[in-house]
């Protein structure tokens, strides 16, 4: 069941596959809703995309991977949806047991040691930019399959899009590729401003338009 109040869509997800929370996407969109866990967060964002088109470009922040969430982030870009890939996990996901060692050399096997970096992170945001779409998810949830209320807020909103996309591609500037937090991690953590600068050319109204950002 959805129901509008103003413009933003609320969902009541409880018993909904992810297919028909996303439902049909117009410009501008809002979506807002709880789940149980049901769909994953690649669920929701293998929809999105898919339905929007690409090659585009996917900027994600999370506390951990899941192997299937993984998976279908890699039909994606098997599927010549994902132009790159850049994700920040916590530096947790360094702490190796044998499953997720094998989950880390999978992931880079499949995008590149370059696609990830690891930090002090719990934040779980994501970010597609495709055309003139430019898709910014909140959520509770990681990536992976996690039976609980989780909260989703997905929308076509480029201040939001561009606030996620400043912070990857901070800690993807000033941390080496790959899960190994290193020495220097805490440091980098640190002096992290998560995008400020950028921030605060929006407030003062010179921070450039979408169309201007194709070189980021």
């Amino acid at each position: 069941m959805k129901l509008c109040s103003g413009p933003t869509l609320i969902i009541h997800a409880a018993e909904l596959a992810a297919a028909e929370f996303v439902g049909e996407l117009e410009p501008g969109f809002r979506l807002f809703g709880f789940t149980k866990g049901q769909f994953s967060i690649a669920d929701v964002l293998d929809n999105v995309i898919r339905q929007i088109g690409g090659p585009g470009r996917f900027y994600a922040a999370t506390w951990t991977i899941g192997r299937r969430d993984g998976e279908i982030l890699a039909a994606l870009k098997r599927d010549g949806l994902l132009e790159f890939v850049r994700i920040v996990t916590d530096r947790s996901f360094e702490r190796m047991s044998e499953e997720r060692r094998a989950r880390c050399s999978w992931l880079i096997h499949e995008f590149g040691v370059d696609s990830f970096r690891v930090t002090h992170n719990h934040a779980k945001v994501a970010a597609y930019r495709f055309g003139l779409w430019a898709i910014a998810l909140q959520t509770s949830g990681n990536m992976n399959l996690n039976i609980r209320t989780e909260q989703v807020s997905l929308e076509d909103n480029a201040d939001v899009a561009c606030a996620i996309i400043d912070y990857v591609d901070e800690v993807h500037r000033l941390r080496p590729g790959g899960f190994d937090f290193g020495e220097e991690g805490q440091t980098v953590f640190n002096s992290l401003t998560f995008g400020s600068e950028s921030a605060s050319l929006s407030v003062q109204g010179g921070r450039p338009g979408w169309d201007e950002l194709n070189g980021w």
